[in-house]
């Protein structure tokens, strides 16, 4: 992950805590306005949830984190972000409620808690919407460019770029793809370095002739079943 990628992960936590915070407020005020009723006892003041407000701000975005919804914004599909988000949000659940037992603090109403859990998924895909978005504009527009080339075999290659996603295709930028069948290690390293590329892109990663290739650097891999490298 490059500075900048660190930067925005950064202002994506503190603008997930923060939303989730004010979507909290919200359902309070839904509730106190009596447009939807889960039970009929009197709702308190809203600064009854104060200690809660303190813990979903900070911690929200801390759990979303370990379950890796912030790993890169444009890849994975809204069924995984689903999944994260539940499993984050059964650890909210429980962190609240051993907070509420052992400091003995109360848990104000429910019913603005059943509205926040069923609800609060919704906002997060939503801002993961609007994030893609931006993102995808971004590209198309030429404003961050990391141009890729792939390299593997005849088989390989297709099967990669059939399971590309839109945003996917528009991240990587594939401007070129080298055949490990028909050229050799020379002539592929010589195209690379012409077309002043930022990431190779290896789909056949268990291919031998990729020992005729060596480049510096090696990043985490991305894609099941590739390797990237940025030169």
């Amino acid at each position: 992950m490059n500075r900048k990628q660190e930067i925005s992960k950064d202002l994506a936590l503190i603008s997930d805590g923060l939303l989730l915070g004010a979507f909290l407020w919200l359902c309070y005020l839904v509730r106190v306005s009596g447009l939807i009723r889960f039970e009929t006892q009197e709702i308190p003041p809203f600064s009854h949830f104060y200690w809660i407000l303190a813990l979903i701000i900070p911690a929200s975005p801390l759990l979303l984190d370990l379950q890796g919804f912030y790993d890169n914004p444009l890849i994975p599909r809204y069924e995984d972000f689903l999944s994260k988000i539940g499993r984050s949000g059964f650890w909210l659940i429980v962190v609240i409620s051993l907070i509420s037992i052992f400091g003995k603090l109360e848990v104000p109403s429910r019913s603005v808690f059943i509205l926040f859990f069923l609800l609060s998924p919704l906002i997060l895909l939503f801002r993961v919407w609007v994030t893609q978005e931006i993102l995808i504009r971004h590209f198309r527009k030429g404003k961050i460019i990391e141009r890729s080339v792939l390299v593997g075999t005849s088989t390989d290659i297709p099967n990669f770029l059939r399971r590309l996603s839109r945003a996917e295709k528009i991240e990587l930028q594939i401007s070129h793809w080298f055949d490990l069948e028909r050229m050799d290690a020379a002539t592929i390293r010589k195209n690379i370095r012409r077309h002043a590329v930022e990431r190779i892109i290896f789909v056949s990663p268990d291919s031998p002739k990729n020992e005729d290739l060596p480049f510096g650097f090696e990043l985490p891999v991305t894609f099941p079943g590739i390797v990237l490298i940025r030169i």
